[in-house]
């Protein structure tokens, strides 16, 4: 259920699923994915997201950032695409 409301642009949600991507609670931990879904949060207004991605990029590699900003990227695009 959470992810598909992030899918779908709530932003409450995004943040949830990404603080469950970094703690691996019911998906599998992944701290690229969870920084991507956190940055989504941010976007769209969660300030809590500010700390959690600053945390995040302590311990992420330059690469992995990158990775996580792409699939950031994507994730907003799909946004729009569903957006109707």
């Amino acid at each position: 259920m959470v992810w598909q409301g992030a899918s779908l642009g709530h932003a409450d949600a995004q943040f949830e699923l990404g603080k469950l991507y970094r703690d691996g609670k019911g998906v599998p931990k992944d701290e690229v994915k969870s920084y991507a879904w956190l940055l989504v949060a941010k976007a769209n207004g969660i300030k809590e997201s500010s700390e959690a991605v600053s945390s995040l990029e302590e311990r992420l590699t330059a690469e992995q950032m990158e990775e996580g900003q792409a699939w950031a990227a994507d994730l907003h695009r799909l946004k729009s695409i569903l957006a109707y």
